[in-house]
């Protein structure tokens, strides 16, 4: 479908995906680092939630760093 006004659509920079996932209502926080990434989404998870992590990156660090440093039981597909 290259040339679409579908693929016009789809966001590819960090402010489109954010900015797409504002507007579909979800809460975004954007992190400078892994350490910080875990304490915002450690800040803001509770029982019940379930956390996307999506990176280019060293992603698999970050599931650790979460699930260290909550205070429950949490299960991580890495």
């Amino acid at each position: 479908m290259r040339g679409t006004d579908a693929e016009a659509t789809v966001p590819t920079s960090t402010d489109g995906i954010e900015r797409a996932a504002v507007v579909a209502g979800a809460r975004v926080h954007r992190a400078t680092g892994l350490v910080e990434a875990a304490a915002v989404v450690t800040a803001a998870a509770r029982p019940g939630d379930v956390v996307v992590t999506m990176s280019v990156g060293e992603v698999a660090s970050l599931a650790t760093l979460i699930k260290q440093a909550l205070d429950r039981p949490v299960a991580a597909v890495v």
